[in-house]
């Protein structure tokens, strides 16, 4: 990951509003054929996703993601019934070893699971790798405490805002 950038506003009722703008380096095959195409799930009952801007830049020369390359529709709904989920679903062009593939988007959380709530999940890395280049800011209008956790360390700390 070259980074990820997450800004987040949270609204009196718990509402919030997410601006995410992450690039990823292709290294090698398996990582082209991996990136290429990006998928986002979401609860579309409660959230959108619009896809602000998507393209693949190689050495300096940008190819914009066309329309045509954005999908947007629902999935199957767990044995539940409680969720309506929704795949989008992002083929990024002449992906190849080398190339950057950037994503901007707008992530809208319209009904927060409980009235004047918040709460979220912060991701950096995974598969023993670690994003060193990441923002995370979040604005809200409701008392939030932040718990961070580190590794396989499960006392981590926390920090009211």
């Amino acid at each position: 990951m070259e980074f990820f950038n997450r800004d987040i506003t949270v609204d009196e009722q718990g509402r919030r509003e997410e601006l995410i703008e992450r690039q990823t380096k292709v290294l090698n095959e398996q990582g082209r054929e991996h990136c290429g195409t990006l998928q986002l799930v979401y609860t579309n009952d409660v959230e959108t996703i619009t896809v602000l801007e998507a393209k693949t830049i190689i050495n300096g020369q940008e190819y914009p993601v066309p329309a045509t390359a954005i999908e947007n529709k629902p999935l199957a709904s767990d044995a539940s019934g409680l969720d309506s989920k929704a795949l989008l679903t992002v083929a990024f062009p002449n992906t190849r070893v080398g190339a950057s593939l950037y994503l901007k988007y707008k992530l809208v959380v319209k009904t927060p699971p409980l009235p004047n709530y918040f709460a979220t999940g912060f991701h950096y890395g995974g598969l023993n790798k670690c994003w060193t280049r990441s923002r995370v800011t979040v604005s809200s209008k409701i008392k939030a405490t932040l718990a961070l956790l580190t590794g396989g360390d499960q006392e981590g700390c926390s920090r009211d805002f």
